[in-house]
């Protein structure tokens, strides 16, 4: 399935795809870019920035199936 993620912030973001505990692929995303990627339903987008000078996850499956 093919997915696209579009950083929408003002700051760098790092981007994780994960299936259950592995990882297979890091990103940088720069402000304003959209990033396109193909995945299984499986996997979980993890996006993680600074904000405030502390760390901000946010982990979610990209599919609910």
């Amino acid at each position: 399935m093919m997915f696209h993620y579009t950083n929408a912030t003002d700051r760098l973001q790092a981007v994780r795809l994960t299936e259950g505990s592995i990882c297979y692929f890091d990103r940088l995303v720069f402000p304003g870019d959209r990033w396109l990627f193909e995945v299984s339903p499986e996997t979980y987008l993890e996006v993680r920035s600074l904000c405030d000078g502390e760390e901000v996850v946010v982990r979610s499956p990209l599919c609910d199936s």
